[in-house]
């Protein structure tokens, strides 16, 4: 009894150390390990995007996609205009992921 609760008990300092590891910069390997693990894959986040979209809620799509919070005016604009083009097409909207580009 005594060895698995010393084991879980590094487990668990393990994950918590890479956790933040994984916060602290996003293009390091753990960090990508972190998005597997949690479900928060760009490609996920993608999806829920488009899926509220297409369903045509304007506020939850907005909350979805989360602007850095050193964004200027530009990017805030940009991000509701490509957010109501993307409303107009409705239930019949498609897309595809054709690759994932990571910036800095």
């Amino acid at each position: 009894m005594r060895d698995i609760v010393w084991r879980m008990g590094v487990t668990l300092v393990v994950l918590t150390i890479l956790a933040t590891m994984g916060l602290s910069a996003s293009c390091q390997p753990a960090y990508h390990l972190l998005e597997q693990a949690l479900g928060r894959t760009p490609q996920a986040q993608i999806a829920a995007f488009l899926a509220v979209t297409s369903e045509g809620d304007r506020q939850a799509a907005l909350a979805l996609w989360t602007p850095p919070t050193a964004a200027d005016v530009t990017l805030a604009a940009r991000r509701e205009s490509v957010t109501d083009d993307l409303l107009s097409y409705g239930p019949s909207l498609e897309y595809r992921v054709l690759a994932v580009e990571w910036w800095r």
